[in-house]
């Protein structure tokens, strides 16, 4: 056998197959397959009430609290029959807790809840199976008259029945971190069937034809593919990277006459910001440059530090770290002058000013950022030190935030900042609280003092793979990487 048959046998048909199978498994998934049990977050509500009414769903994560604008109201119809709602729960809500209002109207007869599904990616489970009561609490205008069947009260004028869950972030992650196997088992015998026809096709077509492949006709098919995915990718929109960036895309332009002169150029900005699998070769080569080479793509904005820590570096940032901006007076000047009238002015009412600087990500993880930026900071007064020494010297009350949060950093399995983000955690922001409270509390008697971090149940998210810092780089890191 000759060498260039062994490269066809053994390399180019391996290579293609691999190739067509993944060009076909992304299409299925994305435009075909793209609605079978699709890869959002929803509630499912099936129920009985016999009278007109709205009824509302509120959602929330850990930080926010429930109000009127993360909520969706459906409106329902009278009738004896079990009827379904859908509530879909935007992306941007890492879903904590719901309220359930099954009445707005102010209607008195019962609400039989048979479901409530909370459904990802195919995946589902029925809060109502067993009962809703272990999963929710009744306020005080409703009454569970049976199992899962709640009678609804008015209390003078008022009538507001609603459900208000515990805490749902273990079942939201259960669901998440489960595949949708039936899709994907779907997609993977459609896919291998029509590799497997195609391929066979091309070589009973390249055998009747008596087609010699060597080499050169390898290079050319590549290149000719190479050309042709970007097109593939604007019809079936395979590429489903998702990359955040600071600025409005161009939009696609209007031809007509009397901008046939800018068309072309317009065009051109437009395609640029939207050819087929542009997003995924962005984030692509952010990743390797930060995982390979240990550099950014935007040095201007965001560096890489020791151990793949990302660090947010603008100018007043990067002055900050390297001491390039002290205050020429003792006394700040203008921000002095502020400082003391505002805590005079408080003083002479009874209140309470306290003054404190949270500290950035490099100042509490200094030993990550890169050495050759270390080596230039300038021996100057920091500004927060002055800051510190201007309060102190007039008695304003202040809280320390930098030395108490550091004293905390020393486990490095339990950081106070999140590594791909310029903010801190809840852990780190615990500490800030503490130390607030705590000065607050040995100045006023009637303010309680602090939680501990003994009083929290605390849940640690191994697997955050989020951060504004990985959206300056452009890079989706969805899989973890």
């Amino acid at each position: 056998m000759k060498l260039n048959q062994r490269i066809i046998i053994f390399v180019f048909y391996p290579i293609l197959f691999v190739g067509l199978f993944y060009l076909i498994y992304s299409i299925n998934k994305v435009y075909f397959l793209g609605d079978f049990e699709p890869k959002e977050l929803s509630i499912g509500v099936e129920f009985v009430a016999e009278e007109n009414d709205i009824f509302q769903l509120f959602y929330r994560d850990s930080v926010t609290r429930l109000n009127e604008k993360l909520s969706q109201k459906i409106g329902i119809k009278s009738s004896k029959r079990p009827q379904n709602i859908v509530f879909s729960i935007p992306d941007s809500i890492e879903l904590s807790q719901v309220r359930f209002d099954f009445g707005n109207k102010q209607k008195l007869s019962p609400v039989e809840i048979k479901k409530f599904i909370i459904q990802y990616n195919g995946n589902k489970i029925d809060l109502a199976k067993d009962s809703l009561s272990n999963h929710f609490k009744l306020n005080k205008y409703a009454v569970e008259i049976g199992k899962n069947t709640f009678e609804r009260k008015k209390i003078g004028k008022r009538s507001d029945p609603f459900l208000l869950s515990y805490d749902l972030r273990p079942i939201v992650k259960k669901l998440k971190e489960h595949k949708n196997y039936k899709r994907i088992f779907l997609n993977l015998g459609i896919t291998s069937f029509l590799s497997i026809a195609i391929l066979l096709g091309f070589l009973w077509g390249t055998k009747s034809m008596e087609l010699k492949l060597n080499g050169h006709h390898i290079l050319v098919i590549c290149f000719l593919l190479m050309l042709v995915f970007p097109t593939i990718d604007n019809l079936f929109f395979i590429d489903n990277t998702v990359i955040k960036e600071k600025r409005d895309l161009a939009e696609e332009p209007e031809f007509n006459y009397e901008n046939i002169d800018q068309y072309p150029s317009n065009f051109e900005m437009y395609y640029n910001d939207h050819f087929g699998f542009r997003d995924f070769m962005i984030s692509l080569g952010g990743l390797i440059k930060v995982k390979y080479f240990n550099t950014s793509s935007r040095e201007e904005k965001v560096i890489v530090g020791k151990d793949d820590w990302l660090f947010y570096w603008e100018e007043d940032i990067r002055n900050s770290y390297l001491n390039k901006n002290p205050f020429s007076q003792t006394d700040l000047g203008g921000f002095g002058v502020e400082l003391t009238e505002t805590n005079k002015w408080l003083i002479e009412r009874g209140k309470i000013f306290l003054v404190t600087i949270y500290p950035n990500k490099h100042t509490i993880y200094g030993d990550k950022v890169p050495l050759r930026y270390t080596m230039l900071k300038e021996p100057k007064a920091r500004r927060v030190d002055q800051t510190y020494l201007f309060l102190n010297k007039h008695n304003i009350n202040n809280v320390e935030q930098e030395i108490n949060i550091y004293e905390n950093r020393q486990d490095e399995s339990l950081p106070l900042y999140l590594k791909n983000d310029s903010h801190w955690n809840s852990y780190g922001a615990f500490y800030a609280y503490h130390n607030i409270i705590l000065n607050l509390s040995s100045i006023d008697s009637n303010i309680q003092g602090p939680m501990e971090i003994g009083d929290f149940d605390i849940e640690r998210n191994e697997d955050y793979r989020k951060g504004d810092l990985l959206n300056l780089l452009g890079i989706d890191n969805t899989t973890g990487f």
